[in-house]
């Protein structure tokens, strides 16, 4: 055959091998998605996504969804609402074996708190595995899984101006950067930077090192965290102080409850106050014991009449200690 023919053979195959390798469309979606987040979650290979179930206000609740990324089925939602304007949501692995489980890490500035939650998806449906709003800091910006010794289950590892190193397993503060109490040089030492790595060679996993700076002198400091000294503080988390969570709903139509722990035995006084300072009702009056408690208010004053709407204030009092947050009543 002659070359040139060859030549015109060749290029015309190859023209029909590159109209046959274009890309084809697997799926479409042309609603507002909002993702969030694309990982590795489900059990079987492939990625899933989430994604906002926007509300009209980014301020109000809203349910966070999933759906598989191969073919764009759904996954089930989250179990819990978040607030799109004060929240992040961040993939780890909780379980030490794969990138299974969400962080939420929803910030409100209009009430103060500061709550996280992790979720599995496990056996077709997203599983809460706790939910804390006692032990996060305001200060940190991000969340992540962390090991410190190969053989331990991971660490919650928080960071921003603080750091703070959480159990895993119910998020409860374990070493924190701002609590001496707990480990950590001070609330005036602000976080410079962190690494992991093997520090003592042992060849057992890596430790935990911390650059952070004193504000009040401006010199720096190094802090090395290690598993025994996160671990070792592990039984003497609960009940080391005093915490009031913020009311769950918040605003509340009409029933909320409210969440605090105490580190011992003690009598305890919990009151309603509005905008003015004047008491309104009073929900626990009583000693209670160590630990967490819950209790609700039904939205009625001490004369069993519904309050009005708007801006109150609850007041744990222990000992000596006063502790208030706000809350909001919508009728």
């Amino acid at each position: 055959m002659h070359t040139r023919t060859l030549l015109v053979v060749l290029l015309m195959t190859l023209a029909a091998s590159a109209v046959v390798a274009q890309p084809s469309t697997g799926w479409s979606d042309q609603s507002n998605i909002n993702l969030l987040l694309v990982a590795d979650f489900g059990p079987t290979p492939g990625l899933e996504a989430l994604y906002w179930d926007m509300p009209p206000n980014i301020s109000m609740p809203a349910d966070i969804l999933s759906v598989s990324m191969a073919d764009f089925s759904p996954m089930g939602s989250l179990p819990r609402q978040f607030i799109p304007a004060f929240s992040t949501v961040y993939a780890a692995n909780l379980n030490g074996s794969r990138l299974s489980s969400v962080l939420v890490r929803e910030h409100n500035l209009e009430t103060g708190i500061t709550a996280v939650g992790a979720y599995d998806h496990s056996g077709g449906t997203w599983v809460e595995l706790w939910y804390n709003e006692f032990d996060f800091s305001h200060a940190a910006t991000d969340l992540q899984a962390i090991t410190l010794l190969y053989r331990n289950p991971p660490y919650v590892l928080e960071t921003g101006s603080v750091l703070r190193l959480h159990d895993s397993g119910t998020g409860a503060v374990l070493w924190a950067s701002d609590d001496p109490a707990l480990g950590g040089p001070g609330r005036f030492f602000t976080l410079v930077n962190w690494t992991l790595a093997d520090y003592n060679g042992d060849g057992g996993g890596n430790e935990l090192l911390a650059e952070f700076e004193d504000s009040s002198t401006g010199t720096h400091a190094l802090w090395m965290v290690t598993d025994a000294q996160a671990a070792s503080a592990a039984p003497s988390i609960q009940g080391t102080r005093i915490a009031l969570g913020q009311n769950r709903p918040n605003p509340m139509f009409g029933e909320t409850t409210i969440r605090f722990s105490l580190p011992d035995a003690a009598p305890v006084h919990l009151r309603v106050y509005d905008v003015r300072g004047r008491a309104v009702a009073t929900i626990a009056q009583r000693t209670m014991t160590a630990g967490e408690h819950m209790l609700h208010w039904n939205g009625r004053d001490d004369a069993g009449s519904r309050v009005a709407q708007g801006v109150y204030f609850y007041e744990l009092t222990v000992g000596g200690e006063r502790f208030t947050r706000k809350m909001m009543v919508v009728r």
